[in-house]
């Protein structure tokens, strides 16, 4: 960009019958931050206590990053922001930026507790999303997270996928000394194996929402699938995960030059 901007995201407490100013300002507002840990952005955790203060806001980091997507409610309390950073040689009319994701409580733009299972813990900081080169176009959709699959090698009961007895037979009821055989086998396609113990391995086909044994995620939630057309062509997915919340949420994104 020739001549490089910055902007803020807000999300302010507009109480029925208010006919005054919320704020002037950033007065009355929490600040909320953020960092990076590897790939992912992080946002801070600062409570804000309503009706007293009157919401928060955040200063966008990356140079001339800006909102121009609409928010997208995922279910209570929950809602995905994109934005995005131009190149400094940009002209501002070309696909040329970096695209940053992020879930959060519209409420008090708090992250969302275990949103990316995995990520690298952040004092003080929760998780919401990645960054993505040259990302233009989104296709969002949320589905249930695959349960627990039986490891290789653990005890299992008759009915359970994968189970068989000690004469190597389909495990019946009455049989004991069931265990649950190879799923697969390490270095096969799909195929995921404890890193402390080689032999229990697991058949993962979606890496982001298989939920290994020996690494547990929390059950029944929901996971939010984005499918976003490269500018530089293919598709790239990124998931996030949170509680099946039912309701509706409607947001007021106000933006504004510093």
């Amino acid at each position: 960009m020739a001549t490089p901007f910055s902007q803020t995201l807000y999300g302010l407490y507009d109480a029925p019958g208010t006919t005054t100013a919320i704020t002037t300002g950033k007065t009355n507002l929490v600040q909320q931050t953020t960092t990076t840990s590897g790939v992912y952005r992080y946002f801070s955790q600062n409570n804000v206590s309503y009706p007293t203060q009157k919401g928060w806001y955040l200063d966008l980091p990356a140079s001339s990053e800006n909102v121009i997507f609409n928010p997208i409610p995922e279910g209570g309390y929950r809602v995905n922001v994109r934005s995005l950073a131009p190149e400094n040689t940009s002209d501002g009319c070309r696909y040329d930026a970096t695209a940053y994701d992020a879930t959060i409580n519209p409420i008090n733009g708090l992250p969302i507790s275990n949103l990316i299972p995995g990520s690298p813990l952040v004092t003080g900081y929760g998780a919401v999303g990645g960054s993505t080169l040259n990302a233009f176009e989104y296709s969002r959709g949320g589905v249930f997270k695959a349960p627990t699959p039986p490891a290789s090698g653990s005890t299992c009961i008759a009915g359970t996928p994968n189970c068989f007895n000690t004469s190597g037979n389909v495990c019946a009821v009455g049989d004991t000394g069931c265990i649950v055989s190879p799923a697969c086998t390490a270095g096969s396609p799909d195929c995921v194996c404890n890193p402390s113990v080689s032999s229990e391995c697991v058949l993962c086909p979606d890496l982001q929402a298989c939920n290994p044994p020996w690494a547990p995620q929390a059950q029944n939630q929901c996971m939010f699938r984005t499918l976003t057309a490269l500018g530089s062509g293919g598709i790239s997915t990124t998931q996030r995960f949170g509680a099946c919340n039912d309701g509706r949420l409607t947001w007021r994104e106000i933006l504004r030059n510093q």
